[in-house]
């Protein structure tokens, strides 16, 4: 077993650089000034290797932290708003993307939401006056990094396997099983190497790793209920069109097992997951809601659109009136950041 993993692990693209969207996203921030480190991790939020590599950096013990930095917010806090930008911004080369690596960017975005909200009570917002995204949501965005980094590696094995090719035809089994039958390994595994490789802390190394079984993990681990969470959120993202799939509906009888243990874990109340679903179809976690914009077709920072000069600052996020959720929290392709505010 330990020859199939490294022969496959010595293949990983580990050290991807920044999604192409997000270096022109930090670029304009960087010349727009006066950006504030939710923004920055707002930016982050469509890029899990990019976030990851940011964390890396803020573990180094060139920082001197005593602890382990295992919150975005709180690695941004540590290099500086600006620092994060312009290690975003620097370079040529750009990370590879597919309708893969985006269906897998979703998912992850949509668990640290989901994981954020199981953890806290309340959704996850980038502004001054909502749940700020903490060490969950962090771990929930970051669960799925084995699997970006097989789809940067394998491409087309990846996106014949994932259903995004012409080659795809129907199987039967998990994804994961896929995986195990298609490269020895699957996306948790990895996701545990690059985790260690890139010094993440343990309890974010053992959630990557675990949180496809969650009840294999010591019950005086940290990690434990970590994992549980990240687990029930995964399931959830998918059952309710956030994942790889087509979007479907959630079966609320037919509970996973992951979902078992995480209410035995977090002593889940009746009902909880139904209304996080609930809240989840009122919500759309791939809309913007920064101020200003980056053209779609934006292949080069050449292309970034720069904000008009009487565009006002962007309002706070609106909130959903039933459900007092965030509405259109989260950056996809068509991203924007606050446009610069004139000196009086």
């Amino acid at each position: 077993m330990n020859g199939i993993i490294n022969r496959i692990t010595a293949k990983l693209t580990l050290r991807q650089p920044p999604a192409r969207m997000t270096a022109a996203v930090a670029e304009l921030a960087l010349e727009q000034g006066r950006i504030s480190r939710l923004q920055v991790a707002e930016i982050l939020w469509s890029d899990p290797m990019s976030a990851a590599n940011i964390l890396k950096r803020a573990n180094e013990s060139y920082y001197g932290m005593r602890g382990s930095v295992g919150s975005l917010l709180h690695a941004i806090e540590v290099l500086g708003p600006e620092s994060c930008l312009k290690m975003l911004s620097t370079g040529s080369e750009y990370s590879f993307e597919s309708p893969a690596t985006d269906a897998v960017i979703r998912h992850a975005r949509a668990t640290g939401h989901i994981s954020h909200r199981l953890a806290t009570g309340t959704w996850m917002a980038f502004n001054n006056s909502a749940s700020r995204p903490g060490f969950v949501a962090t771990t929930g965005l970051l669960h799925s990094i084995g699997r970006l980094a097989l789809c940067a590696s394998f491409p087309a094995e990846t996106e014949s396997l994932y259903g995004f090719s012409e080659l795809s035809f129907p199987v039967s089994g998990s994804r994961t099983e896929l995986e195990q039958l298609q490269f020895g390994i699957d996306y948790a595994e990895i996701g545990e190497f690059i985790s260690r490789k890139l010094n993440l802390p343990s309890e974010i190394t053992e959630a990557v790793r675990g949180h496809l079984s969650p009840s294999h993990i010591a019950k005086d681990s940290p990690a434990r209920k970590l994992s549980a969470i990240v687990a029930a959120a995964t399931y959830i993202a998918d059952k309710t069109g956030y994942g790889m799939e087509p979007q479907v509906s959630i079966p609320f009888e037919a509970m996973d097992e992951s979902l078992n243990i995480f209410r035995k874990e977090a002593a889940l109340q009746d009902g909880e997951v139904a209304r996080v679903c609930e809240e989840l179809h009122d919500m759309n976690l791939n809309t913007p809601n920064l101020g200003f914009e980056v053209s779609e077709g934006a292949v080069s920072r050449g292309a970034v659109s720069k904000p008009a000069a009487d565009r006002a600052p962007s309002p706070s996020q609106p909130v959903n009136s039933r459900t007092g959720a965030p509405r259109n929290s989260g950056i996809n392709r068509t991203a924007q950041v606050p446009a610069k505010q004139s000196k009086s």
